[in-house]
């Protein structure tokens, strides 16, 4: 059943399963051109130093356009610019679904969200997973085991969504937004996180 996970629900699991166990682009990427048929394209947002962004991933096809959440850029020590520490992160967005819908490629094991590259999962129950309701989607990727912290969530990926285009869909801009659900847990808590994202647009 298709649902949307609480922010506070979302943090919770995050506490309780944790304690069981870039730069901003301005170039236009596209999932591509598939024999006539409509495609989302993709531009990474700007001004994103210090900030968690969604940016287009590679392995993006022109059936499925992919886009990785990626946390604030790691420590600069000329300017005692922080590290970001955590244990897990908890994610929110909406999207336009006259325009595209929110997909799970046929190589990810979880629905909605795929790990990243920062955080271990273990064995046994693994806590990255999404949840749809219409156009609204919630994701949760974490470590497992309170001593598991990444000391830097700015050097990879965190996780993985996917969309797909509708195809007869009016072209132009899709409203894709943040939706105010996320949260960030590491060793201090647990923080609000907003994400940047970029302008997305079916072709």
């Amino acid at each position: 059943m298709n649902r949307v996970l609480p922010p506070l629900l979302a943090a919770a699991s995050l506490l309780s399963l944790a304690a069981c166990g870039g730069g901003g682009s301005s170039v236009t990427s596209s999932s591509g051109s598939s024999g006539g048929a409509q495609t989302l394209s993709y531009q990474n947002p700007a001004n994103t130093a210090g900030q968690f962004f969604l940016k287009m991933d590679s392995a993006s096809t022109s059936a499925t356009l992919i886009l990785d959440l990626v946390g604030p850029e790691t420590a600069d020590a000329s300017t005692g610019e922080p590290s970001t520490p955590g244990l897990g992160v908890t994610f929110g967005f909406n999207v336009d679904t006259t325009k595209a819908v929110w997909a799970t490629p046929s190589a990810w094991t979880t629905p909605y969200v795929a790990n990243g590259s920062l955080f271990s999962l273990g064995s046994g129950v693994q806590l990255a997973e999404g949840w749809v309701a219409g156009g609204s989607l919630q994701g949760i990727v974490s470590n497992k085991g309170l001593n598991n912290q990444v000391n830097d969530i700015g050097v990879g990926v965190i996780g993985k969504i996917a969309l797909t285009p509708v195809q007869g869909g009016t072209g132009g801009q899709v409203a894709l937004s943040d939706n105010g659900l996320g949260t960030l847990l590491n060793s201090y808590g647990t923080t609000p996180v907003t994400v940047l994202v970029g302008t997305l647009t079916l072709n």
